[in-house]
């Protein structure tokens, strides 16, 4: 790792997932390898369903049956309370199917820059550049970009690319984050949901239905 040059992103705390047009041209919203119902059975995905089927035409254009655009959904709180969140969808990957394989950082921005809005924010990039140390990747684990608190954020988002294709990627989380989950005793979704806070409007609220 030493010496190479990597793309590194903060790793947001939120519930990661994706969406794809399947072989028959229909929307799919899904978390890890799962296929979301729609409307999902789960609370925490109503609002993101209702958005992609909202902006679908929008999304067809750009993604097709070719792309799959995967990201965190942030809308509920797990563990960091963040209030100043540009959007609750930041995208944080781009699979090509054709290519079988996943754009680099500046071709998936081209191409999630053309996305409806609630699908157009990406996940911050904290350095692009060569990498001598792991020590150099921990100092870049500062306060989250979206939370006024200054808490820190969950960890990083790590990528190496070239010819715009990524090659290798991986994800570091900073341990007295996972301690400090360890020690709720609970998951997030086994407790009183908490909103997120958008930054253009603090007090939104939507209705789930």
């Amino acid at each position: 790792m030493a010496g190479q040059d990597f793309v590194v992103e903060e790793k947001i705390d939120g519930s990661h997932c994706g969406l794809l047009f399947d072989d028959q041209a229909e929307l799919r919203v899904f978390t890890r390898n799962t296929i979301l119902e729609s409307p999902p059975v789960r609370h925490d995905f109503r609002l993101l369903d209702r958005l992609a089927h909202e902006q679908m035409d929008g999304l067809w254009e750009v993604l097709g049956t070719r792309y799959v655009l995967y990201g965190e959904w942030a809308e509920f709180t797990h563990t960091i309370a963040y209030d100043a969140l540009p959007a609750y969808f930041l995208e944080d990957d781009v699979y090509d199917r054709e290519a079988k394989g996943y754009l680099s950082t500046e071709r998936r921005r081209e191409l999630v820059s053309a996305l409806p809005p609630a699908f157009s924010t990406s996940v911050p990039v904290l350095y692009a550049g060569c990498v001598a140390t792991m020590d150099e990747l921990h100092a870049l684990v500062g306060p989250s970009a979206f939370a006024s608190s200054g808490e820190r954020m969950e960890g990083l988002y790590i990528k190496r690319e070239d010819e715009g294709a990524v090659l290798r990627r991986f994800k570091w989380v900073r341990p007295e984050f996972l301690a400090r989950i360890a020690a709720a005793g609970e998951h997030w979704r086994d407790q009183a949901p908490r909103r997120n806070a958008l930054a253009d409007d603090p007090g939104y609220s939507p209705t789930l239905t």
